[in-house]
C-alpha cells in the first residue's frame, strides 16, 4: 500500500517542482504522500488567504530559523 503511494508522490513531486529534492527522499516513505498533499494545498494552491510571494517569504523566515543538516 506505502510503496505505491509512495511512488505515484514521487511521480506528482517530479512532475510539478521539475525534479525530486534530496531531502524528500530521506523523508520516511509512509509520510511522503500526506506531506506532500499538505504542501500542495498550502504552499502550492491559489486558493488561500495569502498571495504566494507572502507564503512564500514566511516559509523563507521559518526555515533560516530551524537548524537542520540537509
Amino acid at each position: 500500500m506505502y510503496a505505491d503511494d509512495y511512488d505515484v508522490t514521487i511521480k506528482d513531486i517530479q512532475s510539478t517542482m521539475g525534479g525530486v529534492p534530496s531531502f524528500v527522499k530521506q523523508f520516511p516513505k509512509a509520510g511522503l504522500p500526506g506531506a506532500w498533499a499538505e504542501v500542495k494545498a498550502i504552499e502550492l494552491s491559489d486558493k488561500t488567504a495569502l498571495p504566494p510571494k507572502v507564503r512564500s517569504l514566511i516559509s523563507l523566515a521559518v526555515v533560516a530559523q530551524i537548524p537542520c543538516n540537509y
